[in-house]
């Protein structure tokens, strides 16, 4: 979910050091606007659910606001750790503290789209069956769910590392 590219800026600032920058989006439209924005780096149109590169072939793997948008969340976990190198950072995912994964539908670009917000305790399951460790859990812009869920929720990132 590189969007319009925005990450790349964003991680530069945060590292203070060059890394060669892929981005992948499902749309079109981001795909677009990201290349004309970024003329210098690399942007790819596909799928979080079938990434279109090989296995351990990217070092740091930033998946940015995807998860909460793929019912499908789990296919997107195994794929976004399979082409992990050493690292994966799963960015701002709301989660359910305490309960299990919930399902919800918004209006979003003229169009009912799923949302989800996945249990705590199987995302963390997940990432560890695909052989990594959370090495830090940093607290993000808080998911803003009003009155739709009777739930605790959190809007986690997390960094996670091969064993």
């Amino acid at each position: 979910g590189c969007g319009n590219g925005y990450y790349s800026e964003i991680l530069l600032y945060l590292t203070s050091f060059y890394f060669w920058y892929i981005g992948l989006d499902f749309s079109k439209a981001m795909i677009d606007s990201a290349s004309a924005r970024y003329p210098d780096l690399s942007f790819l149109q596909g799928s979080a659910l079938e990434i279109p590169m090989g296995n351990k072939s990217i070092d740091i793997v930033w998946s940015g606001t995807v998860l909460m948008h793929l019912l499908d969340y789990r296919k997107a976990i195994t794929e976004a750790c399979r082409i992990a190198r050493r690292f994966c950072v799963f960015h701002s995912t709301p989660l359910v503290i305490y309960g299990s994964t919930m399902y919800l539908k918004k209006k979003a670009y003229g169009a009912i789209v799923p949302e989800v917000l996945i249990a705590k305790d199987e995302f963390e399951n997940l990432v560890r069956q695909q052989g990594f460790k959370i090495n830090h859990i940093l607290e993000s812009l808080p998911y803003q769910a009003g009155n739709l869920v009777d739930a605790e929720l959190a809007t986690l990132t997390y960094v996670c590392e091969r064993v």
